[in-house]
């Protein structure tokens, strides 16, 4: 997904003006893993809320009082 500058320069202004390049490439990388995301799920990529639960579960050791127990 190629990602127009006008969009990145939309991101920037949305933080304080004192942060760092890290903080700034964080922001870039997460804001453009949610663009892709949404891409995915227009375009029927997506996966239900079950399936994704099964996954998360092979990741994560047994079962815990977590959020995914409910």
């Amino acid at each position: 997904m190629v990602v127009k500058r006008e969009w990145a320069i939309e991101v920037l202004e949305t933080l304080p003006e004192q942060c760092s390049l890290p903080e700034i490439l964080e922001t870039l990388e997460v804001q453009h893993k949610i663009l892709v995301g949404r891409q995915q799920i227009r375009n029927g990529e997506g996966i239900s809320h079950e399936k994704a639960k099964e996954r998360l579960e092979k990741w994560l050791p047994e079962k815990s009082s977590g959020p995914l127990s409910a």
